[in-house]
């Protein structure tokens, strides 16, 4: 992608892979991915992001997971947000043991719950029939001092 000697920094490289991402274009943004690297730009965890959500939208979980052991592998600081994605995508693909492991090792890795990720547990354990799963999460979040902060949405 570089033109004219001239290579795009990161956000730039990041906007451009959300926007194919987006635009339904995962492949294209994969390239753009690894074309970035070629050129000496490492991805933030938000261009990790940006792609891991495509991909677990996408259904390839197996990628997305392949790409988080790559994450860890270059000893990048996973947040929240990469966990939940994940977690999101195995709970929608009916994959909620899978999702379960992720979220109880979420204090191992040094990341703590936010009020999105117990909700999209949450609503994973409601959409597989375990209620009182969920109202167990529900729980420990206010005791977690998490509360939920809009009831409908975990419902849903």
């Amino acid at each position: 992608m570089p033109l004219r000697g001239l290579v795009p920094d990161i956000v730039a490289y990041t906007t451009l892979i959300d926007g194919f991402c987006k635009a339904g274009r995962l492949q294209e943004a994969e390239k753009l991915f690894y074309e970035m690297q070629d050129c000496g730009q490492l991805p933030s965890v938000l261009t990790y992001a940006v792609i891991l959500d495509a991909l677990c939208s996408n259904q390839q979980l197996s990628k997305a997971i392949e790409l988080l052991r790559e994450m860890k592998d270059k000893k990048l600081e996973l947040n929240i947000v990469v966990y939940t994605i994940i977690i999101e995508g195995l709970c929608k693909a009916g994959k909620l043991d899978s999702a379960v492991e992720f979220f109880s090792c979420l204090s191992s890795n040094r990341v703590q719950p936010n009020v999105m990720s117990y909700t999209v547990m949450i609503q994973g354990f409601c959409k597989g029939g375990l209620l009182s799963e969920a109202e167990k999460l529900l729980r420990e979040m206010g005791e977690k001092g998490c509360p939920p902060d809009h009831y409908p949405r975990i419902v849903k």
